[in-house]
């Protein structure tokens, strides 16, 4: 009989803590009261509530109680700016709602922006509503709310999400949400810092070895609500074919900052061994009201002797790194790169006469220079420097020089074949024969040669070089994966005898026989007329 009570007892026992465990599952899975749909929103970015407000919805009707974490802020402003200091309870609670309930569009930004401002300061001991960290999806982002209310919504990091509002031209990154039926849908305009990088204004650019490319970098203040410092970057990784030159500009709004190496003023800048250029706004809080200005840097970059050539870019890519935790200013975020890819083209010259099968053959021993002027003159010459010589199976490979090299003349190996290296696009170029192989003439004009490349919006599907000569347009033979190829032919030299030579003294001599002869018959037919 014991163990039978005893058992009971166990049994008892065992179903009572089911049952608790089963009410607890109930209740940790009760549905929320509301879901709250951010529109917009990009992924990993990170959303907080505060509630300012709870509120009981009876029937249509609904009546809000002020957070007590809020009492000091409505109570404690000068001038009791929002018409509550003195007041108690529901009272309170009240004089509250109504001063932000009758608030104008832009006037709710601007309090959006006082009350997060306050909410952030670590002295006023403010909790979030949700306890979990809440990550941004795209192109939404779903949020369980247990309780109705009054919401301060704020994406985290942010720089403003009220310019898709229509009408309203304040600024905030935090906005006021009044959650009180089940589905609540709200558009915010995720914006966050970024950079705009450009070439002059195109988003692409072309350039030849030695080059300067002047880029420039946009973006725009954000708003530093809460923040008690805030770090802002440029980061802009530089392809290795490109060497970096200088900063001519970093400019917020129309003040032009200088450099400062002590990191307390204007701006400092730096360049690693991996090619990342880093610009960084010294003391970038002294700026918080400057929200929504322009920041503009210009610096320029030289294409060097590592550049790709052809469709293959040498890509440059920058990025704004921001401070994105207000409650810990060490935390930083970065933009979304943005690409700028420059371009440089090639062309082979394929060297060549027709063989007695009427056939295009090798011809080795040909001498060219490269202009950018039709006369050819020196201060114009673009100077190439070899980079192989060739041979029968190769190719010779040259480029174009930098600045401190010395230029050697171009010579067709034995496969008549010549690459040339690091050109420009959509200028013309001059090939000037200086020296025809031994027994074939040397070309009597200087060819004209001109890039022409093909883009889909900014990347570059194909290029191909058009030239002249003797007044004939062609275009190169284009050959997947190969650079564009100028077919060039020299022909064979008909000797000539050299003036004061043999051959001169035999015609002069000849000559004056025949006119001799031709003096004869005359005095002869003369005398016969006499006759």
């Amino acid at each position: 009989m014991k163990k039978r009570r005893i058992i009971k007892s166990i049994f008892a026992s065992m179903l009572a803590i089911i049952m608790v465990l089963s009410l607890t599952s109930i209740v940790s899975a009760a549905d929320p009261k509301a879901t709250l749909t951010i529109n917009n929103t990009v992924a990993g970015k990170t959303v907080d509530l505060y509630q300012v407000f709870s509120a009981i919805k009876n029937g249509t009707s609904v009546s809000y109680t002020l957070n007590t974490q809020y009492k000091p802020f409505f109570t404690s402003a000068a001038n009791n700016k929002y018409g509550c200091s003195g007041k108690e309870g529901q009272t309170l609670s009240d004089a509250a709602y109504n001063y932000v309930a009758n608030l104008s569009d832009n006037g709710k930004v601007d309090f959006a922006k006082e009350i997060l401002k306050w909410s952030l300061d670590s002295a006023n001991k403010v909790g979030k509503y949700n306890d979990i960290e809440i990550e941004t999806a795209e192109p939404s982002t779903s949020v369980s709310v247990q309780d109705y209310g009054f919401y301060l919504v704020y994406l985290k990091g942010a720089s403003d999400i009220t310019t898709s509002i229509t009408g309203v031209t304040e600024y905030s990154p935090a906005i006021l949400v009044n959650v009180t039926k089940t589905n609540v849908g709200i558009n915010m305009k995720s914006s966050y810092p970024t950079v705009d990088k450009t070439i002059g204004n195109e988003n692409h650019g072309e350039a030849a070895i030695g080059d300067e490319i002047t880029y420039t970098l946009t973006s725009y203040v954000p708003d530093m609500t809460g923040y008690s410092s805030y770090t802002f970057k440029f980061k802009d990784t530089l392809s290795e074919g490109l060497t970096f030159k200088e900063i001519k500009s970093v400019m917020v709004d129309s003040s032009n900052l200088n450099a400062d190496t002590t990191g307390t003023a204007g701006y400092t800048q730096s360049i690693d061994t991996n090619n990342i250029l880093t610009i960084e706004i010294n003391n970038f809080i002294n700026y918080k009201s400057n929200v929504g200005d322009k920041i503009v840097v210009t610096y320029t970059a030289t294409l060097n002797e590592n550049a790709l050539v052809g469709t293959n870019a040498n890509n440059n890519s920058a990025v704004i790194e921001y401070s994105n935790d207000p409650s810990d200013v060490t935390k930083t975020d970065t933009s979304t790169p943005d690409i700028v890819p420059v371009y440089s083209f090639d062309f082979i010259i394929n060297k060549y006469y027709m063989n007695e099968s009427n056939q295009k053959t090798a011809l080795s021993g040909a001498k060219f220079k490269l202009y950018k002027d039709q006369e050819c003159t020196d201060d114009n010459e673009v100077k190439l420097v070899q980079v192989d010589a060739g041979n029968a199976d190769n190719d010779a490979v040259y480029r174009v020089a930098k600045i401190d090299e010395n230029g050697v003349d171009v010579i067709s190996p034995a496969n008549g074949k010549i690459h040339i290296k690091g050109l420009d696009a959509n200028v013309k170029y001059y090939l000037k024969e200086i020296e025809a192989p031994t027994n074939y003439n040397l070309l009597f004009e200087p060819i004209e040669i001109t890039i022409v490349p093909t883009y889909t919006y900014d990347k570059l599907d194909s290029y191909k070089a058009e030239y002249i000569y003797n007044d004939a347009t062609s275009e190169s033979d284009n050959i997947e994966n190969l650079a564009p190829i100028i077919n060039v032919e020299n022909k064979t030299g008909k000797e000539l005898p050299n003036t004061g030579g043999m051959g001169t003294v035999i015609f002069t001599v000849g000559g004056l026989a025949i006119i001799g002869i031709m003096v004869g018959f005359s005095v002869m037919s003369k005398k016969k007329k006499k006759m």
